[in-house]
């Protein structure tokens, strides 16, 4: 009949939940820029008492002016309220994929200048050789280079095509530092799932790519606005993390599938 009966209502005293750890404001680069440290200072002091909304934009792949037309849907839905976080995806930047890059980097810096949002750059790096299908180079199943052995060979055609791949990205995040814009930079996501090729190598090669990568962009580049954001993804696998020397901030990428092993349930 869809109605219930109640007789009685306990209320119980519960013991309340341990407060979250404190986060310091420190990053891992000393020579980080001041506005780069005041973004880490800002998500710091609300972290876990606020949530700071964010949305993910794609380019449109034709080298025009890039919208930011998902973040706008949130605008347009909630009447007022816009999201303070914007990410964006360098995934047609890769040399491999053979598109058009266009005019993504000068569209997010116009957008961040016209909207006082936090921008978050992420890459879906095609490897560097050896992909079947130019538009899925990023995934393992898609590919055969062989991460392990370019790391070991330091001479090596494929391990030079990843430091030219890093230098390409490089370049277009120089763009946000000549400005001054700090960025909350998340590279080689999800790399415990392992479908993507940087995952897939194992636990020991990825984080040599990750210090790789920091340290060419840290001190050869000298990219003083990024904060370093690794992404954890699956089963939240430890062995992957890089270390706290090379992270400022750890997150997680969770997909809401119908499983048992789904790690929202927890």
């Amino acid at each position: 009949w869809n109605y219930y009966r109640i007789d009685e209502i306990s209320l119980i005293p519960a013991v309340p939940p341990a407060k979250p750890l404190a986060v310091e404001a420190s990053l891992v680069n000393e020579n980080a820029s001041g506005p780069t440290k005041s973004i880490m200072k800002f998500l710091s002091e609300h972290y876990a008492s606020r949530t700071i909304s964010g949305q993910t934009e794609f380019p449109n792949g034709s080298g025009a002016f890039n919208e930011l037309h998902q973040a706008n849907r949130v605008i347009e839905a909630t009447g007022d309220d816009a999201p303070g976080i914007v990410a964006f995806d360098y995934m047609r930047y890769s040399p491999t994929r053979g598109d058009t890059s266009g005019t993504l980097t000068e569209d997010m810096i116009k957008h961040y200048q016209e909207n006082n949002i936090i921008l978050s750059p992420l890459w879906h790096w095609n490897a560097p050789a050896g992909n079947t299908d130019p538009s899925k180079g990023f995934y393992t199943s898609d590919t055969d280079f062989d991460l392990a052995a370019a790391l070991a060979n330091t001479d090596s055609a494929e391990y030079l095509a990843l430091i030219s791949d890093m230098d390409i990205i490089a370049a277009e995040l120089k763009k946000f530092a000549d400005k001054d814009i700090p960025l909350l930079w998340r590279p080689l996501h999800e790399a415990d799932g392992a479908w993507f090729w940087w995952g897939a190598a194992g636990a020991e090669a990825q984080i040599s790519l990750w210090k790789l990568m920091y340290d060419r962009y840290t001190h050869h580049h000298g990219l003083n606005n990024l904060i370093w954001v690794y992404t954890h993804s699956d089963r939240l696998v430890e062995e992957h993390y890089p270390g706290d020397d090379y992270v400022d901030i750890v997150g997680f990428d969770g997909y809401d599938s119908n499983n048992d092993q789904n790690p929202f349930i927890s």
